[in-house]
């Protein structure tokens, strides 16, 4: 019976779900697109189209072209993957056109029951959003987007500087060029002047030594010894 039981239990589990059957549509002008790097691929109801599975590239003037095509057909909102960072040119150019832009985890769609095989990527995000089940993921406001786009380049351009100034600060040790010996900070206002001195060929102790200000603790004549 136990055997029996497990069966049944297996059989149930495996039964593919038949979305028309149990579900209503809630959307019919809706568009699905599976994102890749060189082209992506989009799908519409039927009835909006009879060529309703389009392929488009991914170059910025074949997104206006899917954007016109969603346009013509009166599409009102298109989901999307979020596949690596390929997704957001196509979003901000969808949401600029006036679309309302879903944004699902890849993962998602691929969990949801119900799919046939034979049915593409993009037709089976389309078929999930006209039936509502598809979530939507948290995307902040496009000022928002661009102020983190500017800390992060602020970040990467802070931590190459680091890096630079190790190496500056290698490539002066190697030319026996004690300047940190002097110098804490050769980021300051006077370690710079001194290394751009050195950098436009400036090789003599006693000039390097009259860049030498009141408020370095090092003296004058220990200035004078860097090189």
């Amino acid at each position: 019976m136990k055997k029996s039981e497990t069966k049944i239990k297996s059989s149930k589990a495996s039964k593919k779900v038949n979305l028309s059957d149990e579900l209503t549509k809630v959307r019919l002008k809706v568009a699905g697109v599976d994102i890749a790097n060189n082209i992506h691929y989009t799908a519409v109801s039927p009835h909006l189209a009879k060529d309703n599975i389009r392929n488009f590239g991914a170059f910025t003037a074949d997104l206006h072209r899917m954007a016109d095509w969603f346009s013509e057909l009166g599409i009102e909102s298109v989901a999307m993957e979020a596949t690596g960072i390929y997704w957001q040119s196509l979003y901000e150019i969808l949401e600029d056109r006036g679309f309302d832009v879903v944004l699902v985890n890849a993962r998602y769609p691929k969990n949801v029951s119900g799919r046939k095989s034979d049915v593409s990527d993009c037709s089976w995000i389309h078929t999930l959003h006209s039936y509502g089940l598809l979530p939507a993921s948290f995307i902040p406001t496009q000022d928002v987007r661009e102020f983190r786009t500017y800390v992060r380049q602020r970040q990467q351009l802070t931590k190459q500087k680091v890096q630079h100034m190790q190496h500056v600060g290698k490539a002066l040790q190697l030319m026996n060029v004690k300047i940190q010996n002097v110098i804490s900070d050769i980021e300051g206002k006077l370690g710079m002047k001194v290394i751009r001195a050195i950098a436009a060929g400036e090789h003599s102790s006693v000039e390097l030594a009259k860049l030498h200000n009141k408020t370095l603790k090092a003296t004058k004549e220990e200035v004078y010894f860097i090189t």
